[in-house]
């Protein structure tokens, strides 16, 4: 990493600078203003960069992790959608950049890795130990899925720990990683279109033509003597 400021550049300037370092592309060459050479993710001119704002900057880089994402291979896209539904990690939630997102710690990952309904899986890496588990986690993160990340706070205290990214971006077990990837909202969408549906439902119930208010209440009716009957029963 070779990072360089101009005069007047501040000191938080500089960490943001770091902290957008996901694919060691920063570079900056303090010479004069003729000479200065910047690459922060595809801003490649100074005088760009001097006029961007840095939410400017983080636009192109999410914009860039959807690249690298989108070139992933099948085999290791198959593991981020098993580690993101049915691996069961361990799943924290932190704040990044004043948004809520979920993160994992390295050791979580490897463990899930190691499962048996990992090895059940097609298309996916064969992983037989936590060496062969780490190579493929690394490969993973080199395509942005998530990127490598610091707390705020220490172990202890409250929930949803601020985190920030780290200018390091190599990975370790013992190392907190956040989440660029939701996986498919299919079924968040589908559970949250169930829900309004039946509190829209309930609201409007008086509205109900007579008919069906009444084959409403004969069910509720049946099952709760169902219920007592089984209760008495047993």
């Amino acid at each position: 990493q070779n990072i360089s400021v101009r005069a007047g550049c501040s000191k938080d300037g500089l960490q943001k600078l770091a902290n957008a370092d996901i694919y060691k592309d920063i570079t900056l060459h303090n010479t004069d203003a003729n000479t200065n050479k910047i690459n922060i993710c595809g801003i490649t001119d100074h005088k760009e960069f001097f006029r961007s704002t840095f939410g400017e900057i983080f636009k192109k880089c999410d914009k860039k992790m959807e690249v690298k994402q989108a070139e992933a291979p099948p085999e290791l896209l198959n593991v981020v959608k098993y580690l993101r539904s049915t691996s069961h990690l361990k799943i924290r939630q932190g704040i990044l950049n004043g948004k809520r997102v979920d993160y994992f710690k390295g050791k979580s990952a490897i463990k899930a890795l190691l499962k048996e309904s990992y090895g059940k899986l097609k298309n996916v890496p064969k992983i037989t130990d936590e060496a062969e588990a780490s190579r493929v986690l690394s490969e993973v993160m080199a395509h942005a899925f998530y990127l490598r990340v610091e707390r705020s706070g220490g172990e202890s205290g409250a929930r949803n720990k601020p985190l920030s990214v780290t200018s390091v971006q190599q990975w370790s077990d013992d190392q907190y990683y956040a989440w660029f990837y939701e996986g498919s909202q299919l079924m968040n969408y589908l559970g949250g279109f169930g829900l309004i549906g039946i509190v829209f439902a309930a609201v409007l119930f008086p509205l109900w033509p007579p008919i069906l208010r009444d084959m409403t209440c004969a069910v509720h009716y049946h099952d709760d003597s169902r219920t007592s009957w089984h209760m008495d029963i047993s």
